[in-house]
């Protein structure tokens, strides 16, 4: 409200508007001025969802994917170590960068726990380049040599080899990537197959 003074200098309470006779004032903008405003604010919203989505779909489909092809074991001989072959793969359109790779070999009853466990000294320490449509191969022993009875309570399904592992590389985004593998021998066969946990890839 603004109070005047009239020439016989009394109060004159009545109320004017900010916007009469005042240019030094600016008009409050009401919500159908302010609408532009908003269906820009909006129209750019949408437009960065959108990059982010199509950078998201781009990157899914560029990027490197390692995971595990099949998995494999020598013979079992007495008096020597237990070795497995895992296969890898890149199934993504682009190589991984800096690939390393952790792996543990156990006879076991069950699956391994998850988290993974892993020994200190089976971190890897070199490091590789796998291109798309690239199978190397990771090989790893056992410990202790076999003995006939580890070689029975295999034959006779009462424990399998587990082979489990970390496959870590970076891709071509400068991002890290992580591939846990977990594997068990099918019985009566050289191969392995997947475990019910511990399988993923991100």
């Amino acid at each position: 409200m603004t109070i005047n003074i009239n020439s016989k200098g009394k109060k004159d309470d009545t109320k004017k508007s900010n916007c009469q006779g005042d240019k030094s004032l600016k008009v409050p903008s009401t919500k159908r001025d302010r609408l532009p405003e908003y269906i820009q604010i909006v129209v750019a919203a949408a437009a960065i969802a959108t990059f982010w989505v199509v950078t998201c779909q781009m990157v899914e489909q560029t990027r490197a994917w390692v995971t595990i092809k099949k998995a494999y074991h020598d013979p079992f001989k007495v008096g020597e170590k237990a070795k497995v072959h895992i296969v890898l793969t890149n199934s993504g359109n682009s190589p991984a960068l800096e690939v390393s790779a952790q792996t543990e070999l156990e006879l076991r009853d069950s699956e391994p726990p998850t988290p993974l466990p892993f020994r200190e000294s089976s971190k890897a320490r070199s490091k590789s380049v796998i291109g798309p449509d690239v199978f190397p191969r990771i090989s790893i022993s056992s410990q202790l040599p076999l003995t006939k009875q580890a070689i029975d309570i295999i034959s006779n399904q009462n424990k399998r080899l587990y082979v489990w592992g970390r496959i870590e590389y970076i891709d071509i985004f400068k991002r890290h990537r992580v591939t846990d593998f977990c594997m068990r021998n099918e019985f009566g066969t050289k191969d392995f197959e997947a475990c019910e946990n511990n399988n993923t890839a991100k």
